[in-house]
């Protein structure tokens, strides 16, 4: 489990929702794909984030599209997965009640 948990912290610490190295990651709603429960207590998200991966052959990089699972324990899982479908449908409304007042219409693609 040490070892999952190092990997995904040097993952997170090397994606581009990440502002700075002493910052937290911040992924916005609509990168967060539906929960799943897995137990009473266990949660699964997955979260759709852009990945700094090395270009071979070069001192460079570029930030790639990549899917991350995360596990959120000791939780009430269903009223989390609850909070979070809310939460994304609320982003979404909010969009759009933007959309609305800047463009007159609530269909604007992002």
């Amino acid at each position: 489990v040490a070892a999952i948990e190092n990997g995904s912290k040097q993952i997170l610490g090397l994606c581009e929702e990440r502002i700075s190295t002493h910052s937290t990651v911040v992924i916005p709603w609509t990168q967060v794909s539906s929960p799943a429960v897995i137990t009473s207590s266990i949660l699964s998200v997955q979260v759709h984030i852009h990945r700094f991966l090395k270009v071979e052959h070069s001192r460079g990089g570029k930030f790639e599209p990549s899917t991350m699972e995360v596990f959120v324990t000791n939780c009430p899982a269903a009223e989390l997965a609850s909070l979070f479908v809310e939460r994304k449908w609320c982003a979404s409304m909010r969009r759009s009640m933007r959309n609305l007042l800047e463009f007159g219409t609530s269909s604007v693609l992002d």
